[in-house]
């Protein structure tokens, strides 16, 4: 009895659900050391990507495309630098914008594409079943992973609704390749003259399947219900059987009031965001969590509005230019910060976020991303720094969608590296005071302190859950 899936291999750099190992084991088994891997809808690049992995690390040439505008264009700014090819086309199953009229019009050759990787949120099936010349050797699908296992379901084109990982293990049978890994999300399939390779696996579909995003109706005799648990995406309006192309499925009528009610609010949402622009609106919501987190007394965590204000405070207390932060996280402080400071450094562990700083960031041209541990890339930095400084470390595991090196902060290495270039002039201020407790790697305050006692020219107090190290006045 064979044991052993690909599950085994499971690994996250860029992906969701482990993709990014499953992928690097049957590349390995195939003997496939590189070639182009196309990926769409690609989002910004990397933010759960099945090939950002491939093209930042491994000297693959990517075909990215994502049809979404405000994405592609952050998604040109990730990959500049890269062996990419980033497209804003909306990939049609058939026709001027199918995936292979696109990868003809871009001259890319069929044979040379050894991964395809598609998440769409519907649109798979007919993608996959509309494709005649290429072939890759390996291709991932998005699969509804709320419906069984054992149906067959095929939502129309753009239903926005998916299809079921039967309905799409059965086409790539009828296409020659054969499944032989799942996550919670996607189906993996191989061309069939490579399957032999995956022989000492379990490559069954009913032990591959995930069913932790089934959800069951349960009734009471007077048809009184309850789930099973909360559905994987929300609660929404019974589907119309308009939208479903196969699958025995039970349709439910619905008021007409209330489908007009969400439609009237899905277009003011529409308009909203055309007039205002998505960034602006992001941060007015910003703005209006920040009064609210005054008017409510300014608890801690601090909003990070606040955390902002005081490090213009101290870079301008202290007439500093240049800027140095652990833990980009996005890139959203230093870009805040951008005008206020000559030089400005910004440090990420995770490689999603550290390409997100990077695309933010990407127009500025006194902002510098370094994609690496903290607590030794600061080393380098600093060493290139003879101005005095303000340090902002925030660098630290928090969690799923965070990294982590050897150990959950590096704050005791950044703060050594620190001291060690001996500049009396810096400033350093440490976020999420609270943290240091002595536990998952975090040293005490009272360790801090210790610390920060042995140089006698140097004051030390917290804020709003804020370390503050500055030069005594």
């Amino acid at each position: 009895m064979k044991n052993n899936t690909l599950d085994d291999f499971k690994e996250n750099i860029f992906s969701q659900y482990g993709e990014d190992g499953i992928i690097r084991e049957i590349l390995k088994r195939t003997n496939i050391s590189g070639g182009v891997c196309v990926e769409f809808g690609a989002w910004d690049g990397v933010l759960l990507s099945n090939t950002a992995a491939l093209w930042t690390k491994r000297g693959w040439k990517g075909v990215l495309i994502e049809a979404a505008e405000e994405k592609f264009d952050t998604m040109k700014k990730v990959v500049s630098g890269y062996d990419c090819i980033p497209l804003g086309d909306f990939v049609t199953p058939l026709g001027a914008t199918s995936l292979e009229s696109i990868l003809k019009r871009e001259e890319i050759n069929f044979n040379e594409v050894k991964v395809l990787s598609i998440d769409i949120d519907g649109n798979e099936y007919h993608i996959l079943n509309g494709l005649k010349s290429l072939r890759p050797a390996l291709v991932i699908a998005e699969y509804n992973p709320t419906i069984p296992p054992e149906m067959n379901v095929v939502s129309k084109e753009d239903a926005f609704f998916g299809s079921s990982a039967r309905a799409l293990t059965d086409l790539m049978q009828e296409k020659r390749y054969t499944l032989i890994a799942m996550t919670k999300t996607n189906c993996f399939f191989i061309e069939n003259s490579l399957s032999s390779l995956f022989a000492d696996l379990d490559t069954s579909f009913e032990r591959l399947f995930d069913r932790s995003c089934l959800t069951y109706l349960i009734t009471g005799y007077r048809g009184a219900y309850a789930y099973s648990q909360a559905p994987a995406y929300g609660i929404g309006l019974p589907i119309d059987s308009n939208l479903i192309e196969r699958g025995d499925l039970f349709y439910i009528r619905y008021s007409s009031l209330r489908v007009k009610w969400n439609y009237f609010k899905d277009s003011i949402k529409a308009i909203t965001k055309s007039f205002l622009g998505v960034k602006n609106i992001t941060a007015f919501k910003s703005y209006c969590l920040y009064l609210l987190w005054l008017l409510k007394g300014m608890s801690i965590p601090a909003h990070r509005l606040y955390k902002w204000q005081v490090l213009r405070k101290y870079a301008k207390k202290h007439n500093l230019d240049v800027f140095l932060e652990t833990g980009t996280a996005g890139g959203v402080t230093v870009s805040y910060l951008k005008k206020y400071f000559k030089k400005l450094y910004t440090i990420e562990l995770d490689p999603t976020l550290y390409h997100q700083g990077r695309a933010l960031t990407h127009d500025y041209k006194n902002i510098i991303c370094v994609e690496g541990d903290s607590g030794v890339m600061i080393n380098d930095i600093v060493k290139k720094i003879s101005e005095p400084t303000l340090f902002w470390l925030d660098a630290h595991y928090s969690g799923e969608g965070t990294a982590k090196a050897d150990v959950e902060t590096p704050i005791i290495k950044e703060l050594v590296t620190i001291f060690s270039r001996n500049n009396k002039k810096d400033v350093i201020l440490i976020d999420d005071a609270r943290c240091f407790d002595g536990t998952h790697d975090y040293p005490t305050i009272k360790q801090i302190d210790d610390l920060i006692s042995s140089y006698g020219y140097l004051s030390f107090n917290i804020a709003k859950d804020i370390m503050i190290i500055e030069p005594k006045l």
